[in-house]
């Protein structure tokens, strides 16, 4: 799977990418880093213990990375749980478990196309 490739496989641009990371090259090496970030593991084992604050900044790390390297549908499932998880806001359980889900998805959907980039 080529880099553009990469990109269409979870709704990215990397036109736009392109216009904060100046090269391909750097775009890759990036990518290459992605799936060993810690902020889904993070945000997903706070979770389990119920530990609200760190899940929230879990969630926030991993939509800043996502706004950055341009996964738009993780960084919008991702933005929307941080809202849910955000200080101050009233916990609703079956929200954030929903949540979850759907940036578990858009996160295994990211990460595999990047395990399939053959560069």
């Amino acid at each position: 799977m080529t880099l553009h490739e990469c990109y269409r496989a979870f709704g990215g641009n990397l036109q736009e990418v392109l216009l904060r990371l100046p090269s391909d090259r750097l775009i890759i090496k990036l990518l290459r880093k992605f799936p060993e970030d810690p902020s889904f593991r993070q945000l997903t084992a706070a979770l389990e213990t119920g530990d609200l604050e760190t899940a929230f900044r879990g969630a926030h790390s991993l939509k800043g990375l996502c706004m950055n390297l341009g996964f738009p549908l993780l960084q919008a499932s991702s933005a929307a749980l941080t809202e849910a998880l955000r200080p101050g806001t009233p916990f609703r359980e079956a929200e954030v478990a929903a949540l979850l889900e759907k940036t578990r998805a858009d996160y295994e959907t990211v990460c595999g196309a990047i395990a399939r980039l053959e560069i």
